[in-house]
């Protein structure tokens, strides 16, 4: 889900590139033609005031005896004139056509709620007298309104009984059951594309400089839906952009609940991470703990799909912020060694360049670089007499 909402946006900004492509060739186009025009022009004057030789001049009246030729006579122009109007009366019909249509599809949402919710109060206010008339007993109630043709039927006439009514809804729980998925899966539909059209706003924001109001189309984006992790993963990113730190702590709990409530280990793992990146900066012994708990857990869901890259790089990044805060607190320990949390850092990162996510505006960069440093610096610590150890993982 998360990849697919990524390919739509990018779609959708290779297709807009493309039609900005064709308006510069457009215009070039219509200049090259007046230029033509201008030059005919031009030649044609300079002719008739004899300043051309004759060789010049005899060429340039062949060119106009030619475009007075291609003149159309004034049948021809009736002619044309007629089959334009037709065509104009034909055109403009169209597009009125076209504008109605358009208005009314930019109004469907709405009549259909005012449909939805005329019907729904139309239910709330008959519930009570068909649930008595319930209890009182209803005589015979078909199993199911679609294997009875005459039931069927009695749907369309069952307005004038209340009674006949109360048989029609009993009869029709697997109907309405299918017409409540089939809305259901409408709704989902057009959630996932007003998320999509959401996080296309905040990035053309983000194209023109205006990082406030991106972040602002990106939290609402959120709001949609509870269970949507592309949103949370990039508000995320861009509260850590505009220094909104609160927030963006916010957007990742709401990450990792969106993740385990979609099975995700991956953006679960991702979200502590990145919770671990904030609470590694508070350089007490507290913070670091915390952030160790966290980065515990990641490395706990990430190494069961160690095979995937996507996967791989993310343990490769959780380890190497597990070993700078391990290396924070004096306490390199047994980092190094077969299946240790260093080496498994430096075979993740191996031929990795230094890099952010593109979700991550501002977040930090891993790579093979990085965790060279992080060896370095676990090697200066070893070899510090006053350095403690502990078997810290």
């Amino acid at each position: 889900m998360h990849h697919q909402a990524r390919e739509r946006v990018l779609l959708g900004d290779r297709m807009r590139r493309h039609r900005r492509a064709v308006a510069p060739w457009l215009f070039l186009l219509f200049g090259l033609a007046l230029l033509s025009a201008f030059t005919v022009a031009i030649l044609a004057f300079a002719g008739n005031q004899g300043w051309l030789n004759a060789e010049l001049h005899r060429q340039v009246q062949s060119i106009l005896a030619l475009a007075r030729s291609l003149i159309p006579s004034e049948e021809w122009i009736r002619y044309l004139a007629w089959l334009a109007g037709i065509a104009g009366s034909a055109i403009g019909a169209a597009f009125t056509l076209l504008a109605s249509w358009h208005f009314a599809e930019m109004n469907l949402p709405q009549r259909l709620k005012d449909l939805k919710d005329a019907h729904a109060r139309e239910h709330l206010s008959l519930q009570p007298a068909l649930l008595a008339l319930a209890r009182n007993g209803l005589g015979p109630v078909a199993a199911d309104i679609e294997t009875s043709r005459i039931t069927l039927l009695r749907k369309w006439l069952s307005g004038w009984s209340a009674k006949e009514r109360a048989r029609v809804l009993a009869a029709s729980t697997k109907l309405l059951e299918r017409e409540s998925l089939a809305l259901f899966a409408a709704t989902q539909a057009s959630q996932h594309q007003q998320i999509t059209a959401h996080l296309i706003r905040g990035y053309q924001h983000a194209s023109q400089g205006d990082d406030d109001n991106a972040f602002e189309e990106f939290a609402a984006a959120t709001q949609v839906r509870a269970d949507d992790i592309v949103s949370r993963d990039i508000a995320a990113g861009w509260a850590r952009k505009t220094n909104n730190q609160k927030r963006e702590l916010e957007l990742l709990k709401e990450l990792q609940q969106a993740a385990m409530r979609l099975g995700s280990d991956i953006d679960h793992a991702r979200a502590l991470r990145r919770e671990a990146e904030l609470l590694e900066k508070g350089q007490s012994e507290t913070d670091w703990f915390q952030a160790r708990q966290r980065l515990d857990i990641a490395r706990n869901l990430l190494a069961p799909l160690a095979g995937g890259q996507e996967a791989k790089l993310e343990l490769g990044r959780v380890l190497t912020l597990f070993c700078e805060i391990q290396c924070n607190r004096k306490r390199p320990g047994h980092l190094d060694g077969p299946n240790r949390p260093l080496t498994r850092m430096k075979s993740c990162l191996a031929g990795v360049a230094m890099h952010g996510r593109p979700e991550e505006p501002s977040g930090e960069e891993y790579g093979e670089e990085r965790a060279a440093q992080v060896e370095q610096r676990v090697a200066e610590l070893r070899g510090d007499k006053d350095a403690q150890s502990d078997d810290d993982q």
